[in-house]
């Protein structure tokens, strides 16, 4: 939905006491996001023995950081993160248009302002 074009507006709650991970951020609830700087709200690291292990712990990560007041992709991130395809690294740049079972997520409940997706390098998860 609108190419993933992040969201604006007031932050009513940001909160991220219960994730696990590493977490990189700059708001706060109560503030404002406007659309003139990057829409990245958070950054969170996850590290695992492997992939499988990354992607679970990132997935609860993005599971327990919650955010209202702004439309997010969180969900549409964690049906990545726990898609098959993702886990067996059968992934490429035009994976979400040709994706079926991502397009129909987009469409049940894309939401719009950005998280970071996981980077596995092939020598940490060996």
């Amino acid at each position: 939905k609108e190419n993933f074009l992040p969201s604006s507006g007031h932050i009513r709650t940001f909160d991220n006491k219960n994730v696990s991970d590493r977490i990189d951020y700059a708001y706060t609830s109560g503030c404002e996001k406007t659309s003139f700087y990057d829409p990245l709200l958070a950054k969170i690291i996850s590290l695992g023995t492997n992939r499988d292990e990354a992607a679970r712990s990132l997935s609860k990560s993005i599971s327990d950081l919650h955010i209202s007041g702004l439309e997010t992709n969180r969900n549409f991130l964690i049906d990545i993160l726990n898609s098959k395809d993702f886990l067996e690294n059968n992934i490429h740049t035009n994976y979400i248009d040709q994706s079926d079972s991502l397009k129909k997520s987009i469409h049940q409940e894309i939401q719009l302002s950005r998280f970071i997706l996981p980077v596995f390098p092939e020598n940490l998860m060996e």
